[in-house]
């Protein structure tokens, strides 16, 4: 049988608190041409199916620390850019990049690859991202 004692923090100890991000608003922009229009939509489905299916997670940080520092997620109003790039050739990848940011900066594009009929790596992969980078849990 273990005790759990709550001590106040000495010099080598850091005290945590627990924090959830904060999301008020999420616009999703679509980026690209009439030629990936339909590509373009089948992403922001896939965008939309992964957050409603997410929780908030809950993050510990250091209570010195400031909160907004914490979290990759923390938006008021965040921006999902998702732009593609059509393949040069007939059965090859398309290019996507997708960019988390709060609306009116500038975030850091990631980049995607995206088959049609191997749809399913890119949603896992998709979904991970994310999950990490919001900070959300799968339900």
């Amino acid at each position: 049988m273990s005790s759990f004692n709550v001590a106040t923090a000495t010099e080598d100890e850091v005290q945590l608190k627990k924090i959830a991000p904060t999301i008020q608003a999420i616009n999703i922009r679509l980026k690209g041409t009439k030629r990936e229009e339909e590509v373009l939509d089948t992403m922001k489905d896939m965008v939309n199916d992964i957050l409603y299916r997410a929780r908030l997670g809950v993050e510990a940080i250091p209570i010195a620390t400031d909160p907004t520092m914490g979290s990759n997620s923390n938006y008021k109003n965040l921006e999902i850019i998702i732009h593609a790039q059509s393949p040069e050739k007939p059965n090859q990848a398309y290019q996507i990049s997708i960019t988390l940011q709060e609306q009116g900066s500038r975030g850091e594009p990631r980049l995607f690859k995206y088959v049609a009929k191997d749809w399913w790596y890119f949603y896992r992969a998709l979904q991970v991202f994310l999950l990490k980078r919001l900070h959300l849990q799968a339900r």
